[in-house]
């Protein structure tokens, strides 16, 4: 395992802890193609979405207040791209295209 792997997994913990938990239900969807669609920590300095890379091409990423990218996940997704929260409190990142599907 990356040490960055891990950093971002340490951060996922703070960031997704019991308090935020109120804030982003279990099940809820953060899709691609909906870019001022996000997910914010309990006092806004930081959130999650997807950020446009080139035209039709997205990342998922995790930004710090006037949105400068702290995180971005390594693969690209195109607009049918999704991140969700899921029950289990793991995020999954979907992309239609190539039907992949991972946690992350």
């Amino acid at each position: 395992m990356t040490l960055q792997f891990l950093r971002f997994f340490l951060f996922l913990a703070t960031f997704f802890s019991v308090p935020s938990s109120a804030t982003i239900p279990s099940g809820a969807t953060v899709y691609a193609s909906t870019p001022n669609q996000t997910w914010s920590s309990p006092n806004s300095t930081f959130s999650i979405s997807f950020i446009s890379t080139s035209p039709n091409v997205y990342t998922a990423s995790i930004t710090y207040s006037g949105g400068v990218p702290m995180w971005t996940e390594g693969s690209n997704v195109d607009s049918g791209g999704a991140l969700q929260f899921l029950h289990s409190g793991a995020l999954r990142q979907d992309d239609d295209l190539i039907t992949k599907c991972k946690s992350l």
